[in-house]
């Protein structure tokens, strides 16, 4: 089973996604339970750096993601 992302507006096909399997998706909670246990432990001022950093990249691609949000909306 695939899970298709439709414009709503037009009915176009945007996009088909193969969903992850049971062992897929425990391995990845698995493993942002690993990665939450150094986050936690991480200081404030280095937190503060990685989420400007983040900040700084979604609004270089605010564009992008923009059409892509309108696209999956309609």
């Amino acid at each position: 089973m695939t899970i298709t992302s439709i414009n709503p507006a037009t009915n176009e096909m945007l996009e088909s996604f193969t969903p992850l399997t049971k062992d897929e998706t425990l391995d990845a909670v698995a493993k942002s339970h690993e990665a939450y246990k150094f986050w936690r432990t991480t200081r404030f001022d280095e937190r503060k750096k990685v989420i400007l950093k983040f900040a700084a990249q979604l609004r270089e691609r605010s564009e992008e993601f923009s059409v892509l949000i309108t696209l999956d909306m309609g």
